[in-house]
Formats: structure tokens, sequence, C-alpha cells
């Protein structure tokens, strides 16, 4: 079983709550521009990336790959910030990869 959210949910997170404030909760900080949070109104989630934020990688290529330079200063500022907060999420779109973009 896959844990990856469906493409078609997203499209429709996407055309539903398009400028429209929804209340969320940030459950995780992957990095320092992308959150993984949870819709209050029917308790879905959802990785968002803010839009007009662009931070280091925290790495890829497998677990022994490190983290590009304030990668880890990054993702702590945003977990001092955001996370385990209430917040109003404002989607923006997607992209070709179904990304989910938003503030």
């Amino acid at each position: 079983m896959s844990t990856k959210t469906p493409i078609f949910f997203l499209c429709q997170v996407v055309a539903a709550r398009k400028g429209v404030p929804t209340a969320c909760l940030v459950e995780y900080v992957v990095n320092g521009g992308t959150l993984r949070l949870t819709l209050l109104d029917d308790w879905s989630t959802l990785t968002l990336m803010l839009s007009g934020v662009q931070c280091p990688s925290m790495g890829r290529g497998g677990p022994d790959a490190a983290p590009e330079p304030y990668a880890r200063e990054a993702k702590h500022l945003a977990e001092c910030t955001v996370l385990h907060r209430r917040m109003t999420l404002l989607v923006e779109g997607e992209d070709k990869f179904a990304h989910v973009f938003g503030r």
C-alpha cells in the first residue's frame, strides 16, 4: 500500500480550496519551505510547499546524503516558527509534479 497522497485528491484540494482561507495544523516540517499539514475541516493531510520560499535541501540521494549548507538552520527556524501551530492556509495552485503551493 502506498503512503503517497493520490493525485486526484490533490487536484480536488487545489480546485476546492484555491483562494479560500482554510484552518490547518502544522504536523511536520520537512525542510525550511515544505510543511505537512492537517486540514481541520475534514482532517485530511496535505504536504504544502510555501510560495516564494526557496530553501536548501536536507539531503537527496539516500540516507547518507549530506544536507546543503544552512539546510538545518532553515528547518530549525521553520520548526520554531510554525510546528504544532494552528494556521490559516491559502492554496495558490500546483505545479506539473502535483506539488501544492500556498501561503
